[in-house]
């Protein structure tokens, strides 16, 4: 038997982008879930002519850790994801690149948020200005050779799980992983 859509029978919100809804699951009981309506991500991996990758470090309060991460942040409304990648990587790193690929998209917790993941592949990145960040950013800059960071991602020291999936996208891509 196929899986069935929840029914909402109502919707209260809690705080903007921020709601429950009450629900009828197919078998009849009631559940509220929780609903976080995120915009979407847009999450680049930049590859340097040197093979390196364009890492940011940045403090995430959630873990209380500065942590490696690859260049992204949110989508806006209206903008393209692609355009909202090649933005990012731009204020984050002062990197760009001619050739940004999409390597695929995520949600990053479907049972909560209601956003996609984008996922690119930038070949050639080279730096072409200085950072331009916005005032709640703290960010550093790291380039690492690629095979150093696929190295720490299996030994747990890339542990930013929705990087780790766009990092899998990006090598699946390059025809890396068999």
């Amino acid at each position: 038997m196929p899986i069935k859509p929840w029914k909402v029978l109502e919707t209260s919100y809690f705080r903007p982008r921020f709601r429950i809804d009450k629900c009828e699951l197919s078998n009849g009981n009631l559940l509220d879930a929780t609903i976080i309506e995120f915009r979407s991500w847009a999450i680049v991996v930049a590859l340097t002519r040197n093979g390196e990758v364009v890492l940011v470090k940045q403090y995430r309060h959630g873990v209380c850790d500065a942590l490696l991460e690859f260049p992204g942040g949110v989508v806006e409304d209206n903008e393209d994801p692609l355009e909202g990648a090649k933005r990012e990587l731009l204020e984050e790193t002062g990197y760009t690149a001619a050739n940004i690929i999409p390597v695929g998209k995520l949600y990053p917790n479907p049972a909560l948020q209601t956003n996609t993941q984008y996922c690119f592949l930038a070949l050639d990145a080279e730096k072409v200005s200085e950072q331009n960040l916005d005032g709640g950013e703290d960010i550093e800059v790291h380039l690492m050779p690629l095979d150093e960071l696929v190295e720490m991602a299996k030994s747990g020291q890339f542990p930013h799980a929705l990087n780790v999936a766009v990092l899998f996208q990006a090598l699946a891509y390059m025809g890396r992983i068999h």
